[in-house]
C-alpha cells in the first residue's frame, strides 16, 4: 500500500542554514511514527516542511503525501492540505490559539476555510464530545480559561476537524503533568484507530514515544542516525546517541549539613484567586488554590514540590516572591515576607531568584546574552561596566557557556543552553534561594541530566538552596532531599 507520508533524502536550508540533510523517514496508515531527538535536531522542521509552514524554508529532496508530490505544490494546493487533509498538534496551545477568540470560533475558522458541508456548530459540538470535553462548558471560554490539558483537546479537535488522513503531533504534551499525558496520548491513539488516521509523533521523549509508536526514526543534529521498530530500537540500539537518550537520570543530591540552618519557612500558607463575573467584573467568590500548607526548606538543600497541572506550584512560587497576594506567614532568612510592602521588599529580591519553565519566553529576544545579564547586575550590585563583565563571564563559567557567546540572541542557542543563560542571570546576583519552576520539562534527556548535573554542582560549590516544581517525578527524586506531592483542591 502506498504509505501516507514519506520523505526521501529531505533538505532544508532557512536564511543560508543547512538545517536538515538527507533526512528519510516512511509513514505507513493507521500507524504512528515516532519522531525522536534532542532540541535543536531538526524533528520540529521536519514536521513543519511537509506542508512548508514556514516562510523562506528552501526544500531538498522528496515530500510524499499519499503518493502526491508536495514539494513542487502550490499554495493554494498546500492551504486545501492544512488544517485539512493534513491536521497539526503544536506544542504550546497557549501559543498556537488566538487569545481574543472563544473556542467555538476557533474550531469554526477551520470548517469555513475547508468548507464543511454540514452544520458547523453541530460539529464543533461533536468534536468537542469526541475530546472529552462538555460541549455547553466549552464552547464560549477562552484559552485562558482553560487548563493545560483543556487547551491541548481542543489543540487536537482542531487538528481533526476536517477528517484528516495525517496528523503531525510537535510534542504534544511537553508542559502536561504524568496523569493527563498519559490521558491526551491515549485518547490520540483512541482517535487514531477510529478515525483511521496516521500519525507522526514528534518528541524529545523516547520513553514516551514507546508506548504509543510503531517505529522510531532518531535525529541528531539534522540528520537520521538510527531507524527501526520500537522494540528493536529499546532492546538493541546501535547508536552511542540512541543508548544515552535511554539512560536513567540517575543522580545523588549533596549530603545535607550537620546542623542544618532554616532559610524558608512558610506556616499556612493560603492562596485564592477571585471570581468574577458580569459587565462590571464584581467579585462573587474565590478559587482556592492552597489551603493552609506548611513547609520548610534548609540552607544548601533541595525541596521538591510535585503535582498535577493546577494544583498550586507555582502559584506557591509566586506567593514566596511577594508577586500574588496570599495569606499566613512567610519567613525568609529571619525576615517576615509577608509583612514587609513592596518597597522593603526589593533589597530581598537579589536573593531570592527564579527560573522559569521556558528559557525562550522569559528572555528577552531583543536583547543580546551580554545585556540580559547585565540587566540584573546593573539594578541589584553595581553600575560599573568593568565589574559588570566580570561577573557576567564568571556567571557564563559557572554554567559551562564560554564567553564569546555574549553578543549572541536566545534564538541562536539550543534549549538546554537557553536554560543554562536563564541559571547563569540569576546566579550572577549569588541568591540564597533557587526556585526552580519546571526548568527541565521542555528539554529531551540529555538536556535534562546536563541541567541536572550542574544545578548539583552549583549545589555543593555554593551552598545554594533549590525549591524545585516539576511534574517529573524522575527530575525531582535526582535532585532532591525532601520531596511534597500535591493535589488539585477544587477542580481539574
Amino acid at each position: 500500500m502506498t504509505p501516507v507520508l514519506e520523505l526521501e533524502r529531505l533538505n532544508i536550508c532557512l536564511n543560508g542554514k543547512q538545517l536538515v540533510s538527507d533526512a528519510s523517514l516512511r509513514l505507513e496508515r493507521n500507524s504512528t511514527l515516532g519522531l525522536v531527538g534532542e532540541s535543536g535536531s531538526g524533528k520540529t522542521m521536519t514536521g513543519l516542511a511537509v506542508t512548508r509552514l514556514l516562510p523562506h524554508m528552501q526544500l531538498g529532496g522528496k515530500i510524499l503525501f499519499c503518493g502526491r508530490e508536495l514539494a513542487d505544490a502550490n499554495e493554494a494546493e498546500l492551504r486545501r492540505l492544512r488544517g485539512g487533509a493534513i491536521g497539526y498538534i503544536f506544542q504550546e496551545p497557549l501559543s498556537a490559539l488566538n487569545p481574543l477568540h472563544r473556542v467555538s470560533r476557533q474550531i469554526g475558522e477551520l470548517l469555513a476555510t475547508h468548507a464543511w458541508p454540514g452544520s458547523h456548530g453541530e460539529r464543533i459540538a461533536e468534536l468537542l464530545d469526541m475530546v472529552g470535553l462538555q460541549p455547553a462548558r466549552t464552547l464560549n471560554k477562552f484559552q485562558h480559561e482553560l487548563s493545560g490539558g483543556q487547551r491541548q483537546r481542543v489543540m487536537i479537535a482542531m487538528a481533526l476537524a476536517n477528517n484528516p488522513r495525517l496528523v503531525i503531533a510537535d510534542e504534544p504534551t511537553t508542559a502536561l503533568d504524568y496523569q493527563i499525558r498519559s490521558s491526551i496520548l491515549d485518547l490520540l491513539r483512541d482517535l487514531q484507530h477510529r478515525l483511521d488516521i496516521s500519525m507522526l509523533l514528534i518528541s524529545h521523549d523516547l520513553e514516551l514515544v514507546r508506548d504509543y509508536a510503531q517505529e522510531i526514526v532518531i535525529m541528531r543534529s539534522g540528520r537520521v542516525i538510527e531507524s527501526g521498530e520500537t522494540e528493536q530500537i529499546f532492546t538493541s540500539p546501535q547508536q552511542p546517541y540512541t543508548r544515552e537518550l535511554l539512560l536513567p537520570l540517575a543522580a545523588h543530591p549533596p549530603a545535607p549539613a550537620a546542623e542544618p540552618k532554616r532559610l524558608l519557612a512558610c506556616d499556612k500558607l493560603s492562596i485564592s484567586y477571585p471570581i468574577k463575573r458580569g459587565i462590571f467584573k464584581r467579585v462573587v467568590g474565590h478559587h482556592h488554590v492552597i489551603r493552609e500548607m506548611s513547609f520548610y526548606l534548609d540552607t544548601g538543600s533541595t525541596l521538591g514540590l510535585v503535582g498535577p497541572s493546577g494544583c498550586g506550584k507555582s502559584s506557591i512560587a509566586l506567593a514566596i516572591l511577594r508577586l500574588i497576594v496570599s495569606s499566613g506567614n512567610i519567613g525568609f532568612a529571619g525576615v517576615k515576607l509577608d509583612q514587609l510592602s513592596r518597597r522593603a521588599m526589593r533589597p530581598l529580591r537579589r536573593d531570592l531568584q527564579i527560573v522559569f519553565q521556558d528559557p525562550f519566553s522569559s528572555l528577552n529576544p531583543r536583547m543580546t546574552l551580554a545585556r540580559i545579564l547585565a540587566e540584573g547586575l546593573r539594578l541589584h550590585l553595581s553600575r560599573d561596566v568593568q565589574e559588570i563583565t566580570r561577573l557576567s563571564i564568571e556567571a557564563l563559567n559557572q554554567v559551562g557557556l564560554p564567553a564569546d557567546t555574549m553578543e549572541r540572541y536566545p534564538h541562536q542557542f539550543s534549549g538546554g543552553q537557553r536554560q543554562r543563560i536563564a541559571i547563569a542571570r540569576v546566579l550572577a546576583l549569588k541568591p540564597k534561594l533557587l526556585i526552580l519552576d519546571e526548568p527541565t520539562s521542555s528539554l529531551d534527556r540529555r538536556a535534562q541530566r546536563q541541567i541536572i548535573e550542574l544545578l548539583l554542582r552549583l549545589q555543593r560549590e555554593m551552598q545554594l538552596s533549590y525549591l524545585f516544581i516539576s511534574h517529573d517525578l524522575e527530575a525531582v527524586k535526582a535532585l532532591s532531599h525532601r520531596i511534597i506531592t500535591l493535589d488539585a483542591l477544587e477542580g481539574a
